[in-house]
């Protein structure tokens, strides 16, 4: 079994586990909100669907303020998680797109939701950090499931998915990032990518900017890879953003944490 078949493989039992506990906590919060799911027409959840695997979350918030009430909102988000799971059971969409097309729901119930409060746009006391993937990788749910951590962390966090060497530079010489994060999931996207590290700290409006790699593609170990110029290597995704947060926190301050 090749290296990326073992990859594909375990990223799929990680991803049904994901979505296993985030519908079980998505269902709980639904429950727990002060207008319980009524019922809602199947047109608007089946627009709400649409949105989800379209990734169209701009659209979700238009939509989201016609809806008449929280309780056909929720009564709608609801349906559609169970359309979601009947997706992922029934083989009825490509996986990576069902995880996608929850993801988006996810993102778009924490954000829309009448019972929180919408988030301010960051502060200019909140760190950047960009998290990008190759314009090879195929797959792209884990530097989206590291972005939502990483909010939750109070990072403003940015994604480029799937995006050329130039864009990406160019994104870099025109706004101000703290740090980079590069997600690597297949052995392909791993040619140039110590040419693309060393072209980043070039174009860096931050002198000090941290660049950190990571993915399935280091799962071998950090040790393997210390010629691509990276200054760290993540093996391990749970411990991800802990570890930017550490980055973020002493990367003007004592250089490298966890080094003498």
């Amino acid at each position: 079994m090749s290296g990326d078949t073992r990859n594909t493989a375990s990223s799929c039992r990680a991803s049904e586990v994901w979505l296993k506990d985030v519908t079980v906590d998505l269902r709980a919060q639904l429950a727990q909100g002060n207008a319980l799911p009524a019922d809602a027409p199947q047109t608007l959840s089946d627009r709400i669907l649409e949105l989800c695997i379209a990734n169209d979350f701009d659209s979700l918030a238009v939509l989201r303020s016609s809806a008449a009430n929280r309780g056909i909102w929720n009564g709608a988000i609801l349906r559609v998680i169970e359309k979601i799971e009947q997706l992922w059971e029934d083989d009825g969409l490509d996986p990576m797109r069902v995880l996608n097309a929850f993801w988006t729901l996810r993102r778009a119930f924490d954000a829309l939701s009448y019972d929180k409060v919408k988030a301010q746009a960051p502060g200019p006391d909140k760190p950047t950090v960009l998290i990008f993937t190759p314009a090879a990788e195929e797959h792209s749910f884990g530097a989206q499931m590291l972005m939502d951590q990483l909010l939750d962390l109070d990072l403003n966090a940015q994604l480029m998915l799937q995006q050329s060497r130039q864009t990406l530079l160019r994104a870099l010489s025109t706004v101000h990032i703290d740090l980079l994060a590069i997600s690597v999931g297949y052995d392909q996207s791993l040619w140039g990518l110590a040419d693309l590290i060393t072209d980043a700290r070039a174009h860096s409006l931050a002198p000090k900017m941290p660049i950190i790699v990571g993915g399935r593609a280091f799962e071998n170990g950090a040790e393997h890879y210390s010629f691509l110029g990276a200054d760290d290597i993540l093996t391990n995704h749970d411990k991800a953003p802990i570890r930017i947060h550490e980055w973020l926190r002493h990367s003007n301050k004592q250089g490298i944490p966890g080094h003498a």
